[in-house]
């Protein structure tokens, strides 16, 4: 349109002379606008044409070119005729969509958009960069788009050129382990990585500073000169060595090389760095090592010698002249017989040397300066030269005389030790330090651990078990090789006899006889520390009874603070109780034998309570013993303060009778394994009030002076049972009081006409929290714990009950903070003159009443659900089973090579997966059980990952990693796909903030034994081990062990239900696998499934072989109330090649079937239908021909089940959607099945059904 309203108004101009000034003359002005508007647009679309530039003109509206330049054809290969009438998308013209929809976005906005860079292809495909423009303009009435391109592509690529070289610069440059810097003007311009590195400033402190401040102070000035010198070209060294200090203040030596280079125009220095501190260190170093051996040399104290092997002096340290009475210059080149003249000693050294080349503290003796005979130690050895020939010999002289003194004090100071070492009270031992193996022992030690000599010389400590804990020992070593030496370690330690001895040792280390020994000395402190940790129990015991604490606490306290001391498996406190004495407290018994134990009564076979000759109960049992004073002390087991102990029970009952222990006893104690047992009686006054009972499994846990002391504190133990026992009593009284006081549950109120309340019951501390002392002294504390969004309705029905109607319910904020329902009523109170003087109400709280108000409408919502899930069943199969029924008959038209048959294929995936998904809505309503077979893994995973590229947002990257390829399982694919998703979605959820990678592996995991996984026992054998990783925020190790819970979830309010992880768990375990969760805060979260790995054998044992969609000529009356369902069914069984009659109506199905049952070889129903049932008509059918064959379909029906339909004569049960293969193979088996049994396929008539 537009090309035709620019030609009109062309012929228009050229009809137009613009010379001719008369008929300008005549023009009017509107003639001469139009006219020099003509001529404009001419001027345009000259240019237009004539561009160099891309230049195109499309409508604004559809987007479709109208005209484009010449330019634009060359450009991208097209003819006019190919893209006149075509928009861009249809041209396939631009790569990227997006690009095109920001340019879009932009011309809405600003109605132009200038030089935007965009990527197009060419006819040919190929890519061109564009830089684009693009105006909104109106050419007459209409609006269009003028678009212009300039082709980039050539400068394109020099530039990524240009780039490459330069990253490929910039690489060499900021990976090099030299640092490079260029400096101009006294300044850096440039620095890579390695010179931050080596002077550790930061690129902009580098950068923006005098490079002379990097620089030593007192190479400044050398450094800078030798800068301005290379600059000027006067040839300063090209490399020199300086010091630089880095930003730590660390001085380092550097090697600079340096050159002249042009920086943006100007001169500059291009500077090479190397730290060569490491390298000034080790010629430092070696020239100290010089020095140092000089010194040493000069100053030894021992003679160092060189000498030939003929005896010849080479090399000698001047300290000989403290041995001989020469000095060095005179002796160098003499005979070392001058000082050494024992030849056959000087024989023998050759000897050795010869033959080891080595010889250490071999002792001599040389000839001092008076004549005397000096004991010396020599060490030499043989050099060789490079041939290995022996050069000459070198070594050392020491006087020895000092230390051979030395050992005769030693073995003096020897003699001394010995005698204290046998006859010390204390424990010493010497052990090998290297081993531990004992070298020696006093009898000290063998009357503190009661082993011998024999015992112990020659083994170690572990040999014979002496450390009670191995932690000692481990911290005396640890001691001594920090110090050499320890004093004072506390211990316990191991007596031949098993019992346990607290002890102190102190130990150091020495040596004997040129060998590390460990010298200990131990002293027994147990009569000690028990002494003190009696004194600790009974300050700690005192305190607990005077304490303030609550009488059941105190004795509690009391209970755990003597488990604690003893160490005993189990105690009780029995106190009486009337005329029995049940257990008060009790730590470490079972609960079976507490309530076994609990009475002492002795009693008839009618249940009633025997007593005693002065008619008190008898109790019985040893206990009934100790509270009743019925003990012998002569007796072993008995106490002068009439306490029983044994630490053998098994041994005293055998051993002792009845009449022994003056009683018949239960033994149940003894029954329960407990061989350690004592009974001690707890006194108030003179009166026994109950008894503290020790039982452990263990033997000899106790010993008499343990039992004494017992005794002693048992008084102190009855004070605390006796307060205990007042405290009850009082507790009594004021709970009876209480019950008279707070005569009612409800919170009850009396309130004035002014508002101040004159009674408020004391209940309203339960309710509220508040006491009623409180809410009378401060009536607006009403106010304050009303939920906010009730406080308003409340106050006012409070001023003004008339306002409100009454009853009615409200909620409150109790002090600790928790929301509470209250249902409130009210009414007037009048004088006795009749009049109002104010009001008395009574609250309520009905909160557990509101919480199970709400928990019957979920329950109601949850069962319309379920309800609501199998209505939509129904019709979803029936939608579904036309789908996949003509997805299937499509699939079997098209022809071979004659279109790709993918996309039928795709419809029939997601058809089943559909079915599947309807599935589990019904599982969900608890409408249809879940269907396992064996599935391989990995195709699923494949799946879910495709889906999840989509789901997740682009910051969070997906890494698969499989290593088996046909691992098979034995699942549901529909829940296994929900298992991935819920876990994959829930670590995209941790991941959305800032991103990560969601990695998903398998691989296999072969178990030679049953093993525990996570919460859950595994068998052995073969699994799949699949984990799903996520590099997210992690999870709190305070509810880790939750998440598996129902209902359980860290996310807000509508994000998730905390249902999925728990489904998650349930699914894994129905298939006999286990699940388990690792993670760190912060880092990363693994989920680990274990799934049984089944056999690719099991496959043809699990999963039948697929059927071909064999068909027959049997005759069928298929019966269906939906129109769609019906011709699809009946195409469907067509193809299969059966004879099919088609009924919609299920009432004219029986009348036809009841006018021939002998047509039709079998009846195919639906099951929901009006009028009339599929099992009602099947009855029907059955009840005229009970052989006809009857396949019942159903989309879902809670009418008849699988079970109930075979039971009543229906041959299958099919569930919908149903698709060929499933019917076809159920017809057939139907038919197949008859003609085994009958051998023959004949009608009720004796006709063939071939006929």
């Amino acid at each position: 349109m537009a090309n035709e309203d620019m030609k009109k108004q062309n012929k228009t101009t050229s009809r137009t002379t613009a010379g001719n000034e008369n008929n300008a003359m005549s023009m009017t002005g509107r003639e001469f606008m139009e006219q020099a508007l003509r001529e404009s647009e001419e001027k345009f679309f000259s240019a237009f044409q004539h561009s160099p530039a891309m230049m195109a003109l499309s409508s604004f509206s559809t987007d479709r070119l109208i005209d484009v330049n010449e330019e634009f054809l060359r450009v991208l290969g097209y003819s006019r005729r190919e893209v006149i009438g075509k928009t861009p998308s249809y041209l396939n013209l631009f790569v990227s969509q997006g690009q095109r929809d920001e340019i879009a976005r932009r011309l809405r906005e600003h109605n132009r958009v200038q030089n935007e860079y965009v990527q197009a292809k060419d006819k040919a495909g190929k890519i061109i960069d564009l830089l684009w423009s693009v105006e909104s303009i109106h050419i007459g009435n209409r609006e269009y788009l003028i678009s212009s391109a300039m082709d980039i592509t050539e400068r394109k690529q020099a530039e990524n050129k240009l780039l490459e070289s330069e990253e490929k610069y910039r690489l060499l440059v900021e990976n090099s382990s030299e640092a490079i810097f260029i400096a101009q003007d006294a300044g850096l311009k440039f620095v890579n990585r390695a010179t931050l590195d080596l002077v550790g400033f930061s690129e902009q402190e580098l950068l923006s500073a005098p490079f002379r401040d990097f620089i030593h102070p007192e190479d400044r000035e050398m450094v800078y000169a030798s800068y301005l010198r290379r600059l000027k070209g006067d040839g300063p060294p090209a490399a020199y060595i300086f010091r630089v200090v880095d930003k730590s203040g660390n001085i380092k030596w550097v090697e600079i090389h340096a050159v002249v280079v042009s920086w943006e125009g100007r001169p500059a220095t291009l500077n090479f760095l190397s730290d060569v501190t490491e390298r000034r260190k080790v010629d430092q170093a070696l020239s100290n090592s010089e020095a140092r051996y000089r010194s040493i040399f000069e100053n030894i104290q021992d003679v160092y010698y060189e000498a030939a092997f003929d005896g010849t002096i080479l090399e000698l340290s001047p300290s000989i002249a403290r041995y001989t009475p020469y000095q060095r210059e005179q002796l160098i080149g003499s005979s070392v017989y001058n000082f050494y003249d024992f030849k056959q000693q000087r024989r023998k050294l050759l000897d050795l040397l010869f033959s080891k080349h080595k010889v250490t503290d071999h002792e001599i003796q040389l000839t001092d300066k008076n004549g005397i005979v000096l004991p010396c130690a020599i060490s030499s050895q043989l050099i060789f030269d490079s041939e290995g020939k022996p050069l000459k010999i070198v070594g050392t002289i020491r006087s020895i005389a000092e230390r051979k003194k030395m050992e005769q004090v030693l073995r003096a100071s020897e003699k001394r030790f010995k005698t204290a070492f046998y006859t010390s009270p204390d424990a010493i031992c010497i052990n090998r330090l290297e081993d531990g193996l004992y070298v020696d022992i006093n009898e000290g030690f063998t009357l503190l651990t009661g082993f011998t000599r024999e015992d112990v010389i020659g083994k170690t400590a572990g040999e014979i078990s002496i450390w009670r804990n191995p932690a000692d020992r481990r911290e005396l070593l640890r001691g001594l090789k920090e110090k050499g030496y320890y004093e004072n370690l506390e211990a316990e330690f191991c007596h031949k006899d098993g019992s346990i001895h607290t002890s102190l040792m102190s130990a150091r280390i020495v040596e004997l006889q040129n060998e590390l020994h460990l010298l200990s000395i131990t002293r027994e402190i147990s009569d000690r520390k028990k002494a003190e940790s009696r004194q600790v129990f009974v300050n700690q015991l005192l305190g607990l009874i005077n304490s303030g604490y609550e009488p059941d606490d105190s004795i509690g306290r009391i209970a755990l603070l003597i488990k604690e001391f003893t160490d005993i498996e189990a105690i009780g406190l029995r106190v009486q109780e009337d005329c029995d004495y049940p257990y008060y407290e009790t730590r470490g018994f079972p609960d079976a034998f507490i309530q076994a134990e609990n009475s002492l009564c002795s009693r008839d076979e009618h249940g009633e309570i025997i007593h005693d000759a002065q008619g008190d109960p008898y109790l019985e049992c040893m206990c009934g013993n100790i509270l009743k004073g019925r003990t012998n002390s002569s007796l072993p087991f008995f106490t002068a303060g009439g306490s029983f102990w044994s630490n053998n029970t098994t041994n005293l009952l055998s051993s002792t009778s009845d009449s022994d222990r003056q009683t018949r006893t239960r033994n149940r104690c003894n029954g329960e394994g407990y061989q350690s047992v004592a009974l001690i009686p707890l006194r108030s006054g003179d009166r026994i009030i109950g008894l503290l009972q020790f039982n452990d499994k263990r033997t000899n846990r106790f010993t008499l002076d343990m039992i004494e002391f017992f005794e002693k504190i048992g008084a102190a133990i009855g004070i605390a049972v006796h307060r205990k026992q007042a405290a009850d009593q009082l507790k009594k009284e004021e709970e009876r009081y209480r019950t008279v006081a707070d005569f009612t549950y409800d919170w009850e109120y009396w309130m004035d006409e002014d508002g101040s309340y004159r009674y408020v019951s004391p209940s309203v501390e339960r309710v509220t929290g508040y006491s009623a002392d409180a809410l009378i002294k401060h009536p607006a504390l009403l106010e304050k714990m009303i939920h906010p969004d009730d406080r308003r309705m409340v106050i006012h029905h409070v001023h003004d009950p008339h306002d409100h109607d009454c009853p009615f319910d409200f909620r409150i904020i109790r002090k600790n903070g928790e929301e509470r329902w209250i249902a409130h009523r009210c009414q007037h109170v009048r004088n006795d003159a009749g009049k109002a003087s104010g009001w008395r109400g009574s609250n309520r709280d009905i909160t557990d009443r509101k919480l199970m108000e709400a928990q019957l409408i979920q329950s109601q919502k949850m069962e319309a659900i379920g309800t609501l899930a199998g209505g939509i069943a129904h019709d979803f199969n029936n939608i579904l089973g036309a789908i996949i029924g003509y997805a299937e008959m499509a699939l079997d038209e098209i022809a071979a090579g004659s279109a790709s048959p993918e996309c039928v294929e795709q419809i029939l995936k997601a058809g089943e997966r559909a079915k599947y998904l309807v599935q589990q809505i019904l599982a969900f309503s608890r409408h249809a059980k879940v269907e396992k077979k064996l599935l391989m893994i990995v195709p699923l995973i494949k799946e879910v990952v495709k889906l999840l590229r989509h789901a997740l947002p682009a910051t969070i990257g997906i890494k698969e990693d499989i290593h088996i390829r046909d691992g098979f399982i034995l699942a549901d694919p529909t829940q296994i796909h929900q298992v991935l998703m819920n876990l994959c979605t829930n670590s995209g959820h941790a991941m959305r903030e800032h991103g990560g990678t969601l990695t998903i592996s398998l691989r296999q995991a072969v178990f030679a034994s049953d093993r525990i996984c996570g919460h859950d026992w595994l068998k052995a054998g073969s699994y799949l081990e699949l984990k799903v990783t996520d590099t997210g925020h992690g999870i709190d190790p305070s509810i880790i062990d939750h998440i598996f819970e129902p209902f359980f979830t860290t996310k807000k309010q509508g994000e998730g239900t905390g249902m999925g992880l728990s489904i998650v768990y349930g699914i894994i375990k129905s298939c006999d696998g286990s699940i388990s969760v690792e993670s760190r805060p912060g880092a990363q979260t693994i989920f680990t499934i274990y799934l049984p790995q089944q056999q690719p054998a099991t496959l043809a044992a699990n999963d039948p072989a697929p059927v071909q969609k064999a068909g027959g000529t049997e005759k069928i009356l298929l019966v269906e109330d939906r129109d769609d369902m019906l011709r699809m069914m009946h195409n469907m069984l067509t193809r299969l090649g059966y004879g099919v009659t088609a009924r919609q109506n299920p009432l004219d199905a029986v009348v036809l079937f009841k006018s021939d049952p002998a047509a039709f070889d079998m009846i195919i129903t639906d099951q929901t239908m009006p009028h009339l049932t599929g099992a009602d008509m099947a009855k029907e059918a059955l009840s005229i021909r009970p052989d006809i064959p009857i396949i019942l379909c159903t989309g879902f029906s809670d009418l008849v089940s699988s079970e109930e339909a075979k039971a009543m004569g229906i041959r299958e049960y099919l569930s919908k959607p149903i698709v060929t293969r499933e019917l076809a193979r159920a017809i057939r088996n139907i038919f197949d099945h008859e003609k085994t049994e009958l051998g023959e396929d004949l009608r009720p008539d004796g006709k063939s059904s071939d006929n």
